[in-house]
């Protein structure tokens, strides 16, 4: 049983599988798209917010603004805005002193004070 496909069909079902499959990328491919459109939006918004907040403060603050603080509070402040309880931010000198404090080294006296208030060395 040899059937033979014309030459024509061939053509029209590779044309349609062809088509087939431009379609399912092409309506994958859009909805990346328009997430990530979304997801850019919602920041630039986010950061239209920030900017006019900041131009109000500059432009009404009697005081100078320490641009140091300013920042790492910002930071710190979007860290704690993950609810996320290990979730912090460091300024670089309070990152030197957690690494210095989590290395093991310790720098004082030394004194241990057992549970009546004696002293040992």
């Amino acid at each position: 049983m040899n059937k033979k496909i014309s030459l024509g069909i061939t053509i029209g079902l590779m044309a349609l599988a062809a088509a087939v499959t431009f379609i399912i990328t092409y309506n994958f491919s859009l909805n990346v798209f328009n997430s990530k459109v979304k997801s850019v939006s919602e920041k630039e918004s986010i950061y239209a917010k920030l900017s006019e907040m900041d131009k109000y403060v500059r432009a009404n603050f009697i005081s100078d603004i320490d641009e140091a603080a300013l920042n790492n509070s910002i930071m710190s402040g979007y860290a704690s805005g993950l609810n996320d309880r290990y979730a912090q931010y460091y300024s670089a000198e309070e990152y030197a002193q957690q690494t210095q404090k989590e290395s093991g080294v310790a720098i004082g006296l030394g004194f241990n004070w057992d549970k009546i208030g004696r002293a040992h060395v």
